[in-house]
């Protein structure tokens, strides 16, 4: 850099008014700028305005801190507090020296291209937050105070009878109850979507937008599975499935959903097939209730 340049830069400082804008400088800001450095950016001033976003946090007085960065041969305080307002309030693509790129590439038209780390910095100055947005059919319907209670009381049922259940132990063995042997069967319904979405992103301030679940191309699967030494998942052998059929024949009916051969496993494709109302539900679990009478590896666990 050339003295003519050195004088300007001295002077812009000299202008830079050391009020209490800068306030306290937190540790997200100070680990942006060390970052900031790490990536090809080590040099004297960006130093200095670590060293400075690091006294401010720990309430240095500018007094104090334009001694000790005098001290060791630093940028003075003025410069650095300026350089220190704009990694708070400027895009940091703004505090990249002219020519200089942050991963050492351009694009067709010779922009910066910037990292990652950058980009989010940023949008922490525009007001942005990413975190988990609950603003969603789950949180709306699961975590009402009701429901919550209910919950509670159904997990306090199973874990004060956890010793009659079949259990796996950290060996990956089965541990067989001794009194009253117990089968637990769990009902899972999952959906599979070409364009999933993340729970967490990056969102603006007091504003979080509802993302239903719609019925667009996607894949539901209903299905149970089974804690027993036999099989995770319930099926029934051709044999039992044969008796089965024969004392229920509406086993044999779908009621639109695609079963899987033998089982009560169900998948339908929203939008094209019917959808998981709560009827279908009941129809699945009544299939599962006729099913277990021939399931012979239950009935003498």
């Amino acid at each position: 850099m050339n003295e003519s340049s050195n004088s300007n830069t001295d002077s812009e400082d000299e202008d830079f008014e050391m009020d209490g804008s800068l306030g306290h400088v937190d540790i997200d800001l100070i680990a942006e700028i060390l970052e900031f450095c790490l990536d090809r950016h080590c040099n004297k001033r960006n130093l200095s305005v670590l060293i400075f976003s690091i006294l401010r946090n720990f309430s240095v007085t500018f007094r104090d801190a334009e001694l000790f960065l005098s001290q060791i041969n630093c940028m003075s305080d003025k410069s650095a507090a300026k350089q220190l307002f704009k990694f708070k309030t400027e895009p940091l693509v703004d505090l990249v020296e002219d020519g200089r790129e942050l991963t050492k590439s351009s694009d067709s038209v010779n922009n910066l291209i910037r990292s990652e780390r950058m980009v989010r910095n940023d949008l922490k100055a525009w007001g942005y937050e990413y975190k988990r947005n609950s603003k969603r059919p789950y949180f709306l319907g699961h975590e009402r105070q009701d429901v919550v209670n209910d919950r509670n009381q159904l997990i306090d049922y199973f874990v004060n009878r956890k010793e009659d259940y079949y259990k796996i132990n950290e060996n990956l063995e089965w541990i067989f109850p001794e009194d009253k042997p117990t089968i637990l069967i769990f009902h899972d319904e999952s959906t599979f979507r070409s364009c999933e979405q993340y729970h967490s992103r990056w969102l603006e301030k007091g504003y979080e937008p509802f993302l239903n679940k719609g019925r667009g191309r996607s894949l539901m699967i209903s299905d149970f599975l089974v804690s027993h030494p036999s099989s995770p998942f319930f099926f029934l052998a051709e044999e039992q499935w044969n008796r089965a059929t024969k004392k229920y024949p509406s086993l044999l009916e779908t009621d639109g959903i695609h079963y899987d051969k033998n089982t009560c496993t169900g998948s339908i494709k929203p939008g094209q097939d019917s959808y998981f109302e709560s009827d279908t539900i009941l129809s699945q679990f009544e299939r599962l209730f006729q099913m277990l009478e021939f399931k012979t590896e239950y009935q003498n666990p």
